[in-house]
């Protein structure tokens, strides 16, 4: 394929879509990152997660928010944290969340995670999860 096309559907890949997409039939909807698409490490991860009804999460580098949707989306009762660095991965976890009526019990931080001691209550959460992008030994953030 000749690069100026290969540059084209790589633009087209990474665009953000405004139409936002069921997860399954009568699931979350969703709005994906463009820079880190939805992955199964994220479904994995929020399946394997137990949580409990009246418990607070943190979820550390949110990204679009897919965690903080799936835990909340199985327990009605729990209340999430998510802290987030790209304010554009900010903007999209806050609409996801709102997409979902979810917005009164999660809330988005911006906010680098070396400062959490500074961005979160000390002892205010039951649990924290993250899945942290894999970036090769020597590439990454």
């Amino acid at each position: 394929m000749p690069e100026k096309e290969i540059r084209a559907a790589e633009n087209q890949q990474n665009q953000r879509t405004d139409e936002p997409e069921r997860l399954w039939p009568g699931g979350p909807l969703f709005l994906a990152d463009p820079h880190m698409p939805l992955t199964t490490d994220a479904i994995l991860l929020a399946d394997f997660s137990s949580v409990r009804a009246g418990e607070r999460g943190a979820d550390l580098g949110c990204g679009s928010g897919i965690l903080m949707l799936l835990l909340m989306e199985r327990e009605e009762r729990l209340r999430m944290t998510g802290l987030e660095l790209r304010e554009e991965a900010v903007a999209l976890a806050k609409e996801n969340l709102r997409l979902n009526a979810m917005d009164g019990r999660g809330e988005i931080l911006s906010g680098d995670l070396r400062e959490t001691a500074r961005l979160l209550p000390n002892g205010g959460f039951d649990f924290v999860i993250s899945n942290p992008p894999y970036y090769a030994a020597g590439n990454g953030a």
